[in-house]
């Protein structure tokens, strides 16, 4: 017979010290030097922020047809990123966020300073939704 094991009898790690642990009762924000300037990145989104940049990542390369552009897929998830976690302010102008994008390391220095975890976990579940065709616009 198997010995019977009383829950109550084994230490557990209490909720307050894994959110201390985790550091869920900080900010997390960081300042960021950015070649001369100064940039406030989050390191972790809030749950509802990290399903609205999901979505938006996922809508903004749904094209007029109601297929999906793949080939817009990089650009968007770049400028997401960067707009979601950076306390900066992109140009209107989609060629000057274009080249901002592309032309300096902006998307680098942002991505090196947010939770690796958080940032696959968009990566990858945009991918699936890809790769499952769930992207269409619920109605």
């Amino acid at each position: 017979m198997a010995p019977v094991i009383i829950m109550g009898s084994i230490p557990t790690v209490s909720a307050s010290t894994l959110k201390r642990i985790a550091g869920v009762s900080g900010k997390q924000n960081k300042k960021v030097t950015w070649h001369s300037s100064t940039i406030i990145v989050r390191q972790l989104l809030p749950i509802d922020e990290f399903v609205n940049t999901v979505r938006e990542i996922i809508r903004g390369c749904i094209a007029p047809d109601g297929g999906f552009a793949i080939e817009l897929l990089d650009f968007v998830m770049r400028v997401k990123i960067v707009s979601s976690y950076a306390y900066i302010e992109l140009p209107e102008e989609l060629d000057d966020i274009y080249y901002i994008i592309y032309a300096s390391d902006l998307f680098e220095t942002v991505c090196s300073n947010i939770n690796q975890s958080q940032l696959e976990a968009i990566k990858s579940t945009v991918s699936k939704a890809i790769e499952t065709g769930c992207f269409y616009e619920q109605g």
